[in-house]
């Protein structure tokens, strides 16, 4: 069968023409100029790696066709990639592998088709949907990557959908002994059925479908996503750090992955950039095997994108780690899976998160699991979260903790001692204020609440919301925000209210103490805390004045 290759209108520029300036207005997702060795296709990548990109946004794999939908999960949420023609979106990724080395929609002889025979029936002699999506994206002005989970374990579950993934692949099947585990067994952290990188032929694998995509499809970008799922070696999961040995032995992959897309790069005049998605600490990275920081010192790779389960630091020791080494950060915007959580994945904690990432520096928010049709309010962050301007003056909500940290000590034994960030109740971690003790929150606010009313011309409300246990009445709690004293309570269910001047909110961090109040009857146990910011526009003299009836009235 002979192999369709879509060849993108910004390759067509690069054969054509030779002016920076054209190739530039034509598609921004091209390079400046063409390159035709590694020290130029280099030049040409590191002008690529700097590029503004606002919003990224991922799909895992899901076909962008209606009439496609449902072939590898019958409950899939249809693709976001034909919808963003027009939002502030100016990359995506697409991870067609999950449990590797099985591929999705597109063509492979290295990788193994699933379920056999499914891309000749969906898409006979034509174009593949590796190849529709790279189409879409050249015809959108978006940057194109290829992605997958280097070790993804959801086939390590005895459920339905563990299972169906498990015997869906031959070649974890056929070779038991490059698992981390035996079948089925407990592992002390992480699960069983993880690829063991310390094996030659794991790594080997991951090469050659890595450079058969680079060679065969016009992506912009390769995206590794170690966070799907954490194991990288079976010497982590048994509860140790990776060996010296180990460590190299990944970052010689990557030497290898590196020089492959740049000699790829130059054979096509246009450079192959590579993302890794990894834990936000360096020591804990590290820990696992992975050496973010030897990467980037390497210049192996061109964008860190930070964070998942989990987040261990301050954003901006995050992104000063990245910009030390030239390499982008990439903010990694998960939807909340905090038990019991409230609201954690409305439209306007979204706004609150992805505001306080752009005030510490990143140069790009990436949205995970973002299943937002345009029917959903949450869709609206493509229109407005690419730039934190589009963000101010829009509802907020910041809350304590967004994800929380119970995953962290899962994937690497004493993992916290990583975390240096302020760890802080949740909905799955509460905490209870026994007598005389107190609670200190550090919360993180975006807003410059002041600048947004003068400059915006609207009216700024606060709302301090306190999760606790029901039933104490008045004065269960003492509150204090920014060293005031909040008196006025409101009762709904379970969460305690607060009016909070906006005068006393401060961009950046705010102390909040909470104490256990005079009247409390027992042990106040806090579940969450939430600070809401609402805006309306100011009314005016102008717009406060009726408006005259000129109609005459009849006789």
């Amino acid at each position: 069968m002979k192999r369709f290759t879509v060849i993108g209108f910004g390759v067509f520029l690069v054969a054509q023409f030779t002016i920076t300036e054209r190739l530039a207005s034509q598609n921004p997702t091209a390079t400046e100029t063409v390159g035709t060795n590694l020290e130029e296709i280099k030049v040409l990548r590191n002008n690529a790696a700097r590029r503004k990109r606002r919003l990224v946004l991922h799909s895992d794999g899901y076909p962008m066709m209606a009439e496609h939908r449902g072939i590898f999960e019958p409950t899939a949420p249809p693709s976001l990639f034909p919808q963003l023609a027009g939002t502030q979106t100016g990359a995506c990724t697409y991870s067609l592998v999950h449990q590797f080395p099985v591929a999705r929609l597109y063509r492979s002889k290295i990788a193994q088709e699933w379920p056999p025979g499914i891309i000749e029936k969906m898409y006979g002699d034509g174009p593949d949907g590796l190849d529709t999506y790279i189409e879409l994206c050249r015809n959108n002005h978006l940057e194109a990557f290829w992605g997958m989970r280097t070790n993804d374990t959801h086939d390590a579950s005895g459920a339905a959908h563990g299972l169906m993934r498990w015997n869906s692949n031959r070649w974890k099947q056929a070779h038991l002994e490059f698992l981390v585990g035996d079948r089925g067994t407990p592992m002390p952290f992480g699960r069983w059925s993880a690829l063991d990188y310390a094996r030659p032929e794991v790594r080997e694998k991951v090469f050659r479908v890595l450079e058969e995509v680079c060679r065969n499809y016009e992506i912009d970008g390769l995206m590794l996503d170690f966070f799907r799922h954490l194991p990288t070696f079976k010497t982590t999961v048994g509860g140790a750090e990776a060996t010296t040995q180990e460590v190299e032995m990944l970052t010689d992959l990557f030497r290898r992955i590196r020089r492959m897309a740049d000699e790829v790069g130059a054979q096509r005049r246009r450079p192959i950039l590579i993302a890794v998605r990894a834990p936000d600490s360096l020591g804990y990275a590290r820990a696992l095997g992975l050496d973010i920081e030897k990467w980037m010192k390497d210049d192996l790779i061109d964008i860190w994108i930070a964070t998942g389960y989990f987040r261990l630091q301050d954003w901006s020791k995050t992104v000063a780690s990245a910009h030390r080494y030239g390499v982008q950060l990439w903010a990694a915007i998960d939807d909340s899976r905090i038990v019991q959580r409230q609201d954690r994945n409305a439209l306007e904690i979204y706004r609150g998160r992805i505001q306080n990432a752009w005030n510490a520096g990143v140069d790009a928010v990436w949205l995970f699991n973002f299943f937002y049709g345009r029917d959903d309010a949450q869709f609206e962050l493509l229109n407005e979260a690419g730039d934190p301007a589009t963000l101010d003056g829009k509802d907020k909500v910041y809350v304590a903790e967004a994800r929380g940290f119970s995953a962290v000590n899962h994937y690497l034994k004493d993992g916290d001692r990583f975390v240096t960030r302020p760890r802080v109740f949740s909905p799955a971690e509460p905490a209870t204020l026994k007598p005389d003790q107190s609670v200190m929150v550090r919360l993180q606010v975006g807003d410059d609440i002041a600048t947004i009313e003068q400059t915006a011309e609207k009216t700024a409300r606060a709302t301090l919301r306190i999760q606790a246990n029901p039933g104490n009445g008045a004065d269960e709690l003492a509150v204090r925000f920014n060293d005031h004293a909040l008196s006025n309570q409101h009762y709904t269910g379970d969460w305690i209210e607060y009016d909070v001047r906006s005068a006393i909110v401060n961009k950046g961090p705010n102390q909040i103490a909470i104490h256990r109040g005079a009247a409390a009857r027992s042990d106040p146990v806090l579940r969450d805390l939430q600070l809401a910011i609402r805006y309306t526009p100011q009314v005016t003299a102008d717009s406060a004045a009726p408006t005259r009836n000129t109609q005459r009235r009849r006789p």
